[in-house]
Formats: C-alpha cells, sequence, structure tokens
C-alpha cells in the first residue's frame, strides 16, 4: 500500500468529496481536510493544486475524473490564452525649467 502523505490524503479527500457532489468548491476541501488535522499551510497549497488540476483537465476535455479515470475527447479543445495584464506607461516628468539669468 501507498504511503499515507499529508498531499495524498488531501487529493483523495478532494476526489471522494467530487464524487459525491461534482459542483465541490475549494472551501469543502479545505474544511473537510482541516477536521482531519493537517497543517493549514499543506491543505490551502494543495486544494488549490487540485483545483488547478480539475480546471485543466476540463478544459482540454478529458472526462470528469483526473488522470486514468477517462479518455479525451476526440475534438479536444486548447485551453484559452491568458492574456497579459497591461502595464501602466510611467508619467513623464516635465522638462526642468531654465535657471532665470539675472542682468547683474
Amino acid at each position: 500500500m501507498a504511503q499515507q502523505t499529508s498531499t495524498r490524503i488531501i487529493w483523495e479527500t478532494a476526489e471522494a468529496l467530487r464524487k459525491k457532489n461534482p459542483s465541490t468548491r475549494r472551501c469543502d476541501v479545505i474544511s473537510a481536510c482541516l477536521k482531519k488535522g493537517i497543517p493549514l499551510c499543506t491543505v490551502m497549497t494543495q486544494a488549490s493544486a487540485w483545483v488547478t488540476a480539475r480546471r485543466v483537465f476540463t478544459d482540454l476535455g478529458f472526462a470528469p475524473g483526473l488522470v486514468g479515470e477517462g479518455t479525451a475527447s476526440p475534438k479536444a479543445k486548447k485551453a484559452p490564452k491568458v492574456k497579459k495584464a497591461h502595464k501602466a506607461k510611467k508619467a513623464k516628468k516635465a522638462p526642468k525649467a531654465a535657471p532665470a539669468a539675472s542682468d547683474a
């Protein structure tokens, strides 16, 4: 039997919750794992990774399961490209005024 690490427990818990309710949210996974005594930072990191993995597999056209549970559809769509954030242009500095010439 494989070693039961915190990461494995989190992912298995998340998948078990998803099988019961396909619209399982990240917060549901987090609360279930915290009840099992897994450290908060580990749970937050792995729950986010699980949600991202679910989104990627769904966007690529795989069946609702993770790796090994389904097959890709023949016309799988590419994941949409993420647009880069628009960078604000720096304001140009006003030219320095020439020093006033004194008539001395």
